[in-house]
């Protein structure tokens, strides 16, 4: 199919605009005044587990309602972070994500630095290897980002800060219904769908049922080669598989709201997402570019990631108390294969191997978690409280096979003999965390206001591993049950200028579980002896950090401005990294050294005038090591991997009525990310990502709100960006690098009919 070049967007634009601008003259005649612009909305949010004002919140946090999802056109998580400065998101592939805040960023360890959540229930894993998934957007209230540690009220790894997805509830005061298709073309790929539907019934005046599902089917724009027989970066001769970094993702959403008397509303849930990729969403650099998008690889590497969340909230009004119960079952799955036939020539040619033969690492990670929490909230006198109770019970297992094939053995002389296995084996974990908690606002007069707040744990991790294979030395097995407990307290004071203006200082902690190390002894014993060990460390411990900030809300409505500014420094201690032993190349976690991130966050709202709106913030974040030791990677003063010293974005949209009953929108934006470090190597080929800055243009009509519908081109100037380098055991060689990459220039429509 012919490129559509940024002539032919050029044309598009043009007509849309005529058409817009020939309908705006015809009704000027008639109607000279522009659709006024709405004033700055007011959102309520519940990111300190109560409802209030987002100017009234005393910490630094973003929220975007259902409007400014869909006034973006975002659908994944890569997209909420170019809403919101300070949030940076690695992504290796869709649902493969790594969600960074503050600059709280490491390497090592399993669990994540950021809480991820839908509604009341924690979707991230202790056994954070494959990423944050990337739920659908479509149906949700909004989406909460909560900056600086959240250790006081979410607990566990939510110790950059936390992501909350809210989503819309059943509603018995109405029937809603609508329906949303969205096509669209990607340049050096191919066609995308996308169907969303939601249904809304109020049964009785006590019971509704709410569901929405989403279909998506994204072409992919990388093409795959074989891999030349003697030589890595080398392109082979056979077969080229086009457009192999296909996404399919399904997903649905059913809830059901019972009120059988005043005061009590029970909505059960189970949500389900399924995402399918064709293959990985890396080009290899060599022998690919961003001119030629390629991978090489000599065997299929599809992945299945899917989970079925089901919860149960109750609320309940006792006279001026608040009970919560939040009980939630997350299964979830993720399987997939790697391409490894390079690594096993970089180890092993050209003796016995005396060319690159096909081989794949096949993996299954499974994750069931139970969650239960209990609170309850009250306002007495001029104390706010919340005390609550948490328990959760989360059971991992991951499994990997690498065989050594018949086909391999007669091709080369079955040179490890009976050894069935290149790398297997697989590990089980039980993490089982119990807590107490409580938070107290204090309005020591009408405009001061003091909080206090703390969180007791206890956690225990029993896990076992089993590893076999010729890389892996024959087998090992090993096993461990680290316990912890600890706690998590939060200090605040508040003071209101006036309603719409106020200033806040926080100090509060956060932390995340530690876990077990593997390590085969006999053939990492020389590896450990130049670190000083004389056997495998056992385990490793949480690491933690405190956060100190100031910060600022204003907001005017009849100036059309909102200005939220923060300052933060963070002392992080005990921290998890991890150690390279290159002789027997296998790595570990460590608590290792120490680092400190310091930064200043901004976003403004301004409208303009009635019909134009600007919004814009940027985020400068300065994390470095500060302490190291001995043998682990770094030195003093490096930066933090994957922390971009700045981000920014910024969007422009104009809004007129077109006719009576016809509203119309143009937006604008852009966002921006500075380099990024990968690793602490300056010769590694993964030390450091480029900075990039992209472009998004939508302009649509929506009527009586009804039906709405737009015309979009996302990345407009068609620019690359690196959004992650895939570090895996197949790939990461030293003269090539896996580079995953955005989606190029992409031009489509949406139309939606609500009913």
């Amino acid at each position: 199919m012919r490129r559509l070049g940024f002539y032919g967007v050029g044309w598009w634009l043009a007509a849309l605009g005529g058409v817009a601008l020939t309908q705006g003259n015809a009704v000027a005649q008639d109607q000279s005044a522009v659709a006024p612009q709405q004033a700055l909305e007011e959102v309520v949010v519940t990111a300190q587990k109560r409802s209030e004002r987002l100017q009234d919140v005393p910490i630094s946090m973003v929220a975007l309602t259902s409007a400014d999802l869909q006034n973006s056109g975002a659908v994944t998580l890569q997209d909420i972070g170019r809403e919101v400065p300070g949030l940076s998101i690695v992504t290796l592939a869709p649902g493969q994500n790594t969600l960074i805040i503050r600059g709280i960023s490491s390497t090592g360890g399993t669990a994540p630095t950021v809480g991820f959540y839908i509604d009341d229930t924690p979707v991230s894993v202790a056994n954070h290897l494959r990423g944050e998934t990337d739920p659908v957007l479509f149906d949700l209230d909004r989406v909460e980002v909560l900056r600086g540690p959240q250790g006081t009220l979410y607990g566990a790894s939510s110790e950059g800060g936390t992501v909350r997805y809210i989503t819309k509830q059943p509603n018995v005061d109405s029937f809603e219904a609508a329906v949303k298709q969205t096509f669209s073309y990607t340049e050096n790929g191919g066609p995308n769908n996308e169907i969303d539907g939601l249904l809304n019934i109020p049964v009785s005046s006590t019971v509704a049922v709410r569901g929405s599902a989403v279909y998506r089917h994204y072409d992919g724009y990388i093409d795959r080669y074989p891999i030349a027989l003697n030589e890595i970066n080398g392109v082979g001769v056979g077969p080229k598989t086009k457009n192999v970094n296909t996404e399919q993702t399904t997903a649905a959403n059913l809830a059901v709201a019972f009120k059988p008397i005043d005061g009590l509303v029970i909505t059960p849930s189970i949500m389900y997402q399924r995402i399918v990729l064709g293959g990985a969403f890396a080009i290899d650099v060599p022998p690919g570019s961003f001119d030629n998008p390629i991978q090489t690889r000599d065997t299929d590497e599809p992945s299945v990631m899917k989970f079925t969340l089901i919860s149960l909230p109750v609320h309940a009004t006792l006279g001026p108390v608040s009970l919560v119960s939040s009980t939630a079952y997350n299964d979830g799955q993720y399987d997939s294969a790697e391409d490894n036939s390079k690594a096993n020539y970089y180890y092993l040619g050209p003796a016995p191997q005396t060319y690159i033969y096909p081989g794949a690492y096949v993996t299954t990670q499974k994750t069931r978690v139970f969650t239960e929490e209990l609170r309850a909230s009250a306002t007495v006198g001029r104390v706010e409280g919340l005390i609550g109770a948490y328990y959760s019970h989360e059971r991992d297992f991951s499994y990997g096979d690498w065989p050594i094939s018949a086909g391999y053995n007669a091709a080369f002389g079955t040179p490890f003999g009976a050894e069935p296995f290149f790398f297997a084996g697989g590990s089980w974990t039980t993490l089982t965390q119990l807590a107490a908690f409580g938070q107290f606002t204090i309005h020591i007069t009408d405009k001061l206001e003091a909080t206090l707040g703390d969180r007791a744990f206890h956690l225990k991790q029993p896990n076992s591993a089993t590893y076999t294979g010729f890389y892996n030395g024959g087998t090992s097995t090993a096993s461990g049950n680290p316990k912890e407990h600890g706690n998590t307290p939060r200090f605040g004071l508040s003071y209101h200028v006036t309603p719409d203006a106020m200033v806040y200082a926080n100090a509060s902690k956060g932390f995340r579980p530690g876990n077990s190390v593997f390590l085969p002894q006999d053939i990492c014993a020389a590896d450990l002896a130049a670190l000083g060990l004389s056997s495998p460390p056992s385990s490793y411990t949480s690491d933690s950090i405190w956060d100190y900030e100031i910060g600022e809300k204003f907001i005017s409505q009849p100036m059309r401005l909102s200005i939220d500014t923060a300052l933060f420094y963070i002392d992080w201690k005990n921290l998890q990294q991890t150690v390279h032993l290159p002789v027997c190349s296998f790595n570990f976690t460590g608590n290792f050294g120490a680092a400190v991130s310091k930064g200043v966050e901004l976003q403004v709202k301004y409208g303009i005038t009635d019909a134009l709106r600007v919004t814009a913030g940027g985020a400068f974040t300065q994390a470095e090591l500060t302490q190291v030791v001995a043998g682990t990677q770094g030195h003093v003063g490096d930066a933090l991997q994957n922390v971009p010293k700045w981000t920014g974005n910024v969007s422009i949209e104009y809004r007129a009525q077109i006719r009576p009953t016809i509203s119309g929108f143009a937006r604008f934006d852009v966002n921006a990310s500075s380099r990024q470090f990968n690793n602490f190597d300056p010769t590694s080929n993964y030390y450091a990502t480029a900075g990039y800055a992209l472009a998004n243009f939508r302009i649509g009509t929506d009527s009586s709100k009804e039906w709405q519908g737009s015309f979009f081109i996302d990345n407009l100037f068609d620019r690359h960006a690196e959004t992650g380098l895939r570090t895996a055991s197949g790939i990461d060689l030293p003269m090539t690098r896996a580079v995953s990459l955005n989606r190029p220039r992409t031009i489509g429509f949406d139309i939606r009919r609500d009913f």
